[in-house]
């Protein structure tokens, strides 16, 4: 039925951050946001941790807490406790931060409420098994590949532009030229 419509729905995909132990104060910060920023539900918010053997988890919830506001949001709240009675009914393992729970986990997706972590002992491994299933993820945050907290933006941001983009070419309009930041039109008005 839409054999003639250009294809812009893909494959879901994530992201995961790799931490080395060495992040300093900012970069863990960067993290948290590139966790919690749209309640963690974006293709580009972090949904999964990989962590050095030996790494204190617990050492992330002063760099987290500045998000717990997210619990006056109910819908996020309703998921986060109800994940949280789960977890306690089924005797899960869990770290419990009162608006995040971290478990350890080889699944990539994370419900909302969740993150899931992994710990690593060598970093060329998780390379090549992270190599292994690329399709399925949007961006790497770590120290040696996207950092902490800055790209996300930058990425949310071009996103905008890009739908933009994708709706203007599906409607059929024509005369508009995308020049990265911005969007001219036939009318020469520059449109953010």
């Amino acid at each position: 039925y839409f054999a003639k419509v250009p294809h812009i729905i893909r494959r879901n995909r994530n992201t995961v951050a790799i931490l080395s132990g060495n992040e300093t104060k900012n970069e863990l910060d960067g993290l948290a946001d590139d966790i919690f920023s749209f309640f963690g539900l974006g293709c580009r918010n972090v949904s999964k941790l990989y962590i050095p053997e030996n790494y204190d988890i617990t050492n992330l919830k002063p760099h987290f807490s500045r998000y717990e506001h997210i619990l006056h949001h109910h819908k996020y709240t309703n998921n986060f406790e109800y994940r949280r009675v789960i977890f306690l009914m089924n005797k899960v393992a869990h770290t419990d931060f009162g608006f995040v729970l971290l478990k350890e986990d080889n699944g990539l997706v994370s419900p909302p409420g969740i993150i899931y972590y992994e710990y690593y002992s060598n970093r060329k491994t998780l390379d090549f098994n992270l190599d292994l299933i690329k399709d399925r993820l949007q961006v790497i945050v770590s120290k040696e590949h996207y950092n902490f907290g800055k790209k996300l933006r930058s990425f949310c941001s071009q996103s905008i532009f890009y739908l933009l983009f994708i709706v203007l070419f599906l409607s059929g309009l024509k005369g508009f030229m995308y020049y990265g930041d911005f969007i001219r039109g036939r009318d020469g008005q520059i449109h953010y």
